[in-house]
């Protein structure tokens, strides 16, 4: 779903390939919902990548648009509590992924699983680490701050190798 330019693509492209999957390529011009919904039923599409701003849309105007899938990958910016309970409503046996990851870092570095017994807050959390990072909390100065505290964050991947440093980005 994202444009090629942006790097989420790679992962959206490689990762069914590399699991025996295929890539459905959608037709030119804008997405509506009706033709994503008869890609998906056509296809046998399991699995999506939508962008948070994407995901918000669909969840808002036609979230039965996703029944079918087993997987939805969701994230690039804030993802709506209300947007996850539509679709879980709509799909109630898809599991979501609020995908999170700086660019500089990883196209991802945390994950947090939504399924329809997923108590639903205020805010969706950007989930644990993915193997090899490191994600860092840190306030207006960069300094660490607690748990629960607003903040801005940044990663690093772990130094795969000894005398490699990983400095954050």
């Amino acid at each position: 779903m994202a444009p090629y330019a942006f790097d989420v693509s790679t992962y959206e492209m490689w990762m069914p390939l590399l699991h025996g999957g295929q890539v459905v390529i959608a037709p030119p011009g804008r997405l509506e919902p009706p033709t994503l919904r008869r890609l998906i039923t056509t296809h046998g599409i399991t699995g999506i990548h939508l962008t948070a701003g994407l995901f918000r849309v669909l969840a808002e105007e036609a979230p039965e648009t996703l029944t079918g899938l087993r997987e939805i990958l969701t994230g690039g910016d804030v993802i709506a509590p209300t947007a996850v309970r539509r679709v879980l409503d709509a799909c109630p046996d898809v599991v979501i992924h609020a995908m999170y990851g700086a660019t500089e870092g990883s196209v991802f570095s945390a994950h947090h699983l939504l399924t329809r017994d997923t108590e639903l807050g205020t805010v969706v959390p950007i989930g644990d680490v993915l193997t090899g990072i490191c994600i860092h909390i840190l306030d207006d100065r960069l300094a660490p701050v607690p748990a629960a505290s607003s903040a801005r964050s940044t990663s690093r991947a772990r130094a795969s190798h000894a005398g490699t440093s990983a400095r954050p980005t």
